[in-house]
């Protein structure tokens, strides 16, 4: 996946800061007293913020628990889909693990499979938000690439026909492929990461997840039960 080399201003190292303050003292709380007891205006108080601050950050306190951000496509990563040579699956699937990747706190996968592990009910805050990043990608792409085509894009992915763009039979199944590899990707990667080389190891689970899928779509496998 791509990452972006250039050195962070003093302005992004400061809204950084911030922003792992809060993260910091939502899962601190969570992880003493449970979710339920987290409230914003306590993590406001403990991050020396306020409330109208935590939400230039954070959603909800849920997000600022898991340390996840609202999802956002960037310029550079539709360049990347755009330009790259891979197949138009790979593409996509990087694009969706890119987007994913950017909305979370680096650093931050082993505490967040740790508290959703400890409090299953934060899982659906997860699985929303991997939606969300999917509904985005699908949008930044609608915004790039106009109608669908079935042979150059998966623009309109994921919408229905009342909400927008055309919806092809061809796009919404690539997505939703896509989506798939990226999820059994995320969730390999959370059940090992040790939060150390958080992209390196993350791409090596993209890469064994895409080999796996296409495997099982060129063979038919015998499977017990």
């Amino acid at each position: 996946m791509q990452s972006n080399e250039s050195e962070p201003t003093r302005r992004e190292l400061n809204r950084r800061q911030t922003e792992r303050a809060i993260h910091d003292a939502a899962h601190g709380m969570a992880a003493e007293h449970g979710p339920a007891a987290v409230t914003v205006e306590a993590v406001a108080e403990a991050a020396g913020i306020s409330r109208r601050t935590f939400f230039n950050y954070f959603a909800s306190k849920e997000d600022a628990i898991l340390g996840m951000r609202v999802p956002e496509v960037t310029e550079e990563a539709i360049a990347h889909f755009r330009t790259s040579t891979e197949d138009l699956l790979t593409r996509t699937v990087r694009l969706l693990a890119t987007s994913l990747a950017a909305s979370a706190i680096s650093g931050t996968f082993a505490r967040r499979r740790a508290i959703i592990q400890a409090h299953p009910a934060l899982r659906e805050r997860m699985i929303q938000h991997v939606s969300g990043v999917e509904r985005s990608v699908a949008d930044e792409l609608v915004r790039v690439d106009g109608a669908a085509s079935a042979d150059h894009s998966v623009a309109a992915v994921g919408r229905h026909d009342d909400e927008g763009p055309p919806v092809t039979e061809t796009s919404r199944a690539l997505l939703l492929l896509a989506g798939a590899i990226t999820r059994f990707a995320i969730a390999s990667f959370q059940d090992s990461a040790s939060d150390v080389n958080d992209v390196q190891e993350l791409e090596a689970h993209l890469q064994h997840a895409m080999t796996l899928f296409r495997g099982l779509a060129a063979t038919e496998p015998e499977l017990r039960v």
